[in-house]
């Protein structure tokens, strides 16, 4: 472990002088849509190069983010693990992509687990610096976060219907057929970001929603805690 060590440190530094990110191969990438050339340049000179062994865990799911990392060379496994009957979601990163964003901009733990599947080189952006460069336009902070957010929704997979239709679940009352419809044809993926209302107090209720990961608190003199597998509004 050692000797890779040293080697790895050796080719980080010589990476840092051979190859540079270029603007352009951050201007594809949804975090960066409509950045300015001269924001991306400097994104890029704040890049730092960093190597991966195969088979290296790079994040954990389920922990904080400090960094996120664009691939410059190899792939890497990305893996969420469901928690029930069904296989855990994989993708696959390879070059030209990031990986580990989502924490860094939104005060949550990783979605997914990530390995290398080969040997990697990346370029790693600190949680901070991506920050700032956020924060120097709001507007801007505000589009990227929503874009991640869509990004997410599209990769969100739908809870079983047994989680939502248990025998002592709120549903049980409602014919089975009807509960199969609602499934099936108006259960639509939602992503409420850290802090947002699920609900307002006096409002009409025009939806209910059930919660596949994270969790809510409700605002009466309860306090409830609203967990992963309970219905909200209903």
């Amino acid at each position: 472990a050692k000797v890779y060590q040293t080697i790895n440190a050796s080719f980080e530094a010589s990476m840092s002088k051979i190859y540079k990110v270029r603007p352009a191969q951050l201007a594809s990438d949804i975090l960066f849509q409509d950045w300015p050339m001269d924001m991306l340049e400097m994104v890029c000179s704040r890049l730092e190069p960093v190597c991966f062994a195969q088979d290296q865990e790079i994040l954990v799911e389920g922990t904080l983010g400090t960094c996120c990392y664009f691939i410059s060379k190899g792939r890497c496994q990305l893996v969420h693990t469901s928690g029930d009957s069904r296989e855990d979601t994989a993708l696959v990163a390879g070059a030209g992509q990031f990986f580990g964003v989502r924490s860094c901009v939104f005060p949550e733990p990783q979605y997914y687990g990530v390995t290398s599947l080969t040997t990697v080189q990346s370029w790693r952006l600190t949680k901070s610096k991506l920050i700032d460069f956020l924060l120097m336009q709001p507007d801007r902070f505000l589009k990227v976060k929503e874009r991640l957010n869509q990004q997410f929704t599209r990769l969100l997979i739908k809870p079983e219907l047994s989680m939502c239709y248990g025998p002592s679940g709120p549903l049980m009352g409602i014919p089975r057929p009807l509960v199969e419809v609602l499934y099936t044809q108006h259960w639509a993926p939602l992503v409420i970001e850290a802090r947002g209302p699920l609900t307002t107090r006096g409002d009409a209720v025009t939806r209910f929603l059930f919660i596949s990961g994270g969790f809510a608190q409700g605002d009466d003199h309860e306090k409830r805690v609203y967990r992963k597998g309970e219905f909200v509004g209903l």
